[in-house]
C-alpha cells in the first residue's frame, strides 16, 4: 500500500513539474588575451626554466546544448588564431593556433543568464628553435553566457586552462605548455527543438 501512494506521489509530482527542454546550436566569434608558460627542463646542462609568453587570440566556434529547464548540458567546437611569440637567443618560442573540443554544463540562474563549466581536450602546434611539436591535453574553464537586446544574440566571458602533454625532445630535454585563456564573444543561436 505505501509502495503505491509513495508512486503516485512522484508520478504527481512529475506531471505537475514543467518539462521544458530544448535544443539549442549556435556559431561564435570571440578575442581574448592568452598567458602561456612553458616549463623547460633540460638534464643535460641548464636545467629547468620556465619560458611565459603572452598574447592576443580570435576564433570561431560551433556548438549545441540541450535545457532542461533551468540545466543546461552541451558540446562546442573551437578553432583559434593566436599571436603567442617570443625570442630566446637566436630562436623564437611561440604557437599560431589552437583547437578544442568540449562538454558544457551549466545553470541558468534567470532565463536570460547562464553559468557554465567547460570540460575537454585540446591541441596546439608549437615552434621551438629547430624543432615544431604538436601537444595535446585537457581543457577546463568557467563562463558567463548572457542574452543582448537583440533576438537570438548572447554575449559571453570565459577563462579557460589548457593542460597540454609533456613532450620529451631528445632524451635529455623536456617541454611542459599550460596556457590560460581569457576571452570575450558573441553567440548567434538557432532553436532545433523547443
Amino acid at each position: 500500500m505505501m509502495r503505491t501512494i509513495s508512486a503516485a506521489a512522484v508520478a504527481v509530482a512529475l506531471s505537475a513539474a514543467p518539462a521544458s527542454a530544448g535544443v539549442t546550436c549556435f556559431g561564435e566569434v570571440s578575442a581574448g588575451k592568452t598567458i602561456t608558460a612553458t616549463e623547460l627542463d633540460d638534464s643535460s646542462f641548464a636545467g629547468r626554466a620556465t619560458v611565459s609568453v603572452d598574447g592576443l587570440q580570435g576564433g570561431v566556434g560551433i556548438g549545441c546544448d540541450v535545457s532542461l529547464d533551468r540545466v543546461v548540458i552541451g558540446a562546442l567546437a573551437r578553432y583559434e588564431l593566436m599571436d603567442l611569440n617570443t625570442r630566446i637567443g637566436d630562436g623564437n618560442i611561440g604557437a599560431d593556433a589552437q583547437w578544442m573540443l568540449a562538454l558544457r554544463g551549466g545553470i541558468k540562474i534567470n532565463p536570460g543568464t547562464l553559468v557554465y563549466g567547460l570540460f575537454g581536450i585540446a591541441g596546439t602546434e608549437l615552434s621551438y628553435p629547430g624543432l615544431n611539436i604538436d601537444p595535446t591535453g585537457i581543457v577546463y574553464g568557467a563562463g558567463l553566457e548572457f542574452d543582448v537586446a537583440v533576438q537570438n544574440l548572447s554575449m559571453f566571458v570565459e577563462w579557460s586552462r589548457t593542460e597540454l602533454d609533456r613532450k620529451n625532445i631528445d632524451g635529455m630535454t623536456s617541454l611542459d605548455p599550460h596556457s590560460d585563456t581569457f576571452r570575450v564573444g558573441v553567440r548567434l543561436k538557432f532553436d532545433l527543438a523547443k
